[in-house]
């Protein structure tokens, strides 16, 4: 009902041929109710959401070094994207180091808790995958929920 009311479009172009991908569906669910409901609130009315699904292959993925897992994503796996992509006014640079630190918001008082973005970033860590997000051009947010394929 909201995106009516604010007239937001939300454009699929998802790869009918992706391979199987071993996850939990309720819990990476969350994380794209999570994504596409930030993208909703930042993007402004009459605007577009962008929702992608593709194959791609690991190149320069963000590694934390304090995380100790046994199966992180090499440069050269082979992964499955899922992008949430917005058209609003992206993260002040000074602070999108800080978006998957618990409580952090850029949302007004009230209207967000700060935590679904450091709930979302554990759950594809979780999942042997990788959250990441970072400002687009020209405007808005691009957010990639990376697994192995």
């Amino acid at each position: 009902p909201e995106l009516r009311i604010t007239g937001i479009a939300i454009v699929f172009d998802l790869d009918a041929h992706l391979p199987p991908v071993n996850l939990d569906a309720s819990k990476i669910e969350q994380i794209l109710v999570n994504l596409l409901m930030n993208a909703m609130h930042a993007s402004p009315a009459g605007t577009r959401i962008t929702v992608r699904s593709y194959l791609s292959q690991v190149d320069n993925l963000f590694r934390d070094e304090g995380l100790r897992t046994l199966d992180h994503l090499r440069s050269g796996d082979k992964i499955a994207v899922a992008e949430v992509r917005d058209y609003g006014s992206g993260i002040p640079k000074d602070k999108i180091a800080k978006v998957f630190d618990p409580f952090f918001t850029t949302k007004p008082t009230g209207k967000g808790t700060g935590l679904g973005l450091s709930v979302s970033k554990t759950i594809a860590e979780l999942h042997g995958g990788s959250l990441r997000i970072q400002n687009a051009e020209p405007s808005g947010i691009c957010a990639q929920i990376i697994l192995r394929a």
